[in-house]
């Protein structure tokens, strides 16, 4: 499929980029419609409800599963494809050009500015706090 602006793109990729840009939708139960049961186990209910210990002791069985299922994560694209070798990335520690008075001095002239500004999701507002940002630390180095 193609999008004028965006390329050609597959189903499933315009699906799952359309999660992550707008939220999963779909079906959503009215709260009238749906009610969850509500109900508490007794103490000798519970073990109805977990890991059959026999079973899973049970080589037979255990064989049998891992015979039939070589893929242990067939569905989850993190883990689908495992490279041969890992790349390693190393960082250096990023220092901090303040002492720790500067910084307790930052942080509480930081924390001055609104909270409704800083936490903002208005482009503005976020240029807003970083040219303060940017004030309060010529502020602190000049001092």
């Amino acid at each position: 499929m193609q999008i004028p602006g965006q390329g050609t793109k597959s189903p499933a990729d315009l699906r799952w980029f359309s999660m992550l840009q707008h939220g999963a939708r779909g079906f959503i139960p009215s709260t009238s419609s749906f009610q969850p049961i509500e109900e508490t186990l007794g103490v000798d209910e519970v073990s109805e409800y977990g890991i059959d210990w026999n079973a899973y002791q049970d080589t037979r069985i255990q064989d049998h599963h891992t015979r039939n299922n070589l893929d242990p994560f067939p569905q989850n694209p993190f883990v689908s494809h495992q490279p041969e070798t890992f790349n390693m990335v190393n960082v250096d520690e990023s220092l901090c050009p303040f002492t720790d008075d500067e910084l307790n001095t930052f942080t509480y002239n930081l924390n001055l500015i609104p909270e409704g500004v800083r936490s903002s999701q208005q482009m503005s507002d976020r240029k807003e706090v970083w040219i303060r940002a940017l004030d309060i630390c010529k502020q602190i180095k000049s001092m």
